[in-house]
């Protein structure tokens, strides 16, 4: 269903007009000229983990998957919560980069905010073992400000390296695919080990993963080959609703352009 209104998506995408999700609805994809700036990248705004209601945790992880960079947001008000590092944890198993924002900054002075943050690196470098850069941003006071950093510093970067970044990003979720399955392997035989049953089969298997990694990356590959159909469904359903305005506009830019164009029509 398209809204010309930005306001009537509140009967769509919450909790208090859409209860439990009663309309059935999958995504709300929201356009506007403000992205054609950085148009190779998509925002994607889920509910979080962690939420009062089940099904808006089950939408985020179902997101997870597909997502290449992730901003999770801490409120200033209140110490990080053993939560809030369990969601960077395992977040982080999905997201190459992990960027951290530090939401209602207005409550403070600057010297406090510089305390806050300072704090959380610390905290968060001592529990996780990793290091996450760390962004203000309040919608009182300098949200203009704030939001214009976010993206010079996170989205114009992916924007602008589009090819780079999503091998990048395929790669990490290669390894950490790889990496989690040599350790559910490992599980797999001490539970072996313990039962005295098929001890020999597992170590052959641990084994086969460690010395044919390249070759698992190779089929990893393949099945994802069959995985784009998948994908290709679900990308029709969002894109035919607009295939006649897309044609128009496509055929409209060549006319406009071609004419004057002195590169290959490849």
């Amino acid at each position: 269903e398209i809204v010309s209104n930005i306001s009537e998506l509140v009967q769509y995408a919450t909790e208090k007009l859409n209860p439990e999700n009663v309309k059935k609805v999958e995504q709300v994809i929201v356009e506007h000229p403000l992205f054609e700036s950085f148009k190779n990248v998509s925002l994607i705004d889920t509910p979080g983990l962690g939420s009062l209601y089940k099904h808006n945790s089950m939408a985020t992880l179902e997101w997870l998957p597909f997502t290449g960079v992730a901003l999770i947001t801490i409120g200033a008000e209140r110490p990080i919560a053993e939560e809030d590092i369990n969601l960077i944890k395992g977040v982080s198993q999905y997201c190459r980069e992990v960027a951290i924002v530090l939401t209602k900054t207005d409550l403070f002075t600057q010297n406090q905010l510089d305390e806050i943050k300072s704090y959380l690196v610390r905290e968060l470098t001592k529990t996780t073992g990793s290091h996450y850069p760390v962004y203000e941003y309040s919608i009182i006071k300098n949200t203009h400000m704030y939001r214009q950093n976010i993206l010079e510093q996170i989205i114009m970067p992916i924007h602008t390296q589009a090819d780079i970044k999503l091998r990048e990003i395929t790669n990490y979720k290669l390894n950490k695919f790889l990496d989690n399955t040599l350790m559910y392997t490992e599980l797999a035989l001490q539970g072996a080990i313990k039962k005295e049953t098929a001890k020999e089969s597992v170590v052959d298997l641990l084994n086969e993963i460690r010395n044919n990694r390249q070759h698992h990356e190779r089929e990893m590959i393949w099945s994802g080959a069959s995985f784009k159909e998948k994908v290709r469904e679900k990308l029709e359903k969002i894109v035919l609703p607009y295939h006649k305005h897309l044609v128009e506009k496509i055929i409209q830019q060549f006319n406009e352009e071609y004419p004057t164009w002195k590169g290959n029509l490849y």
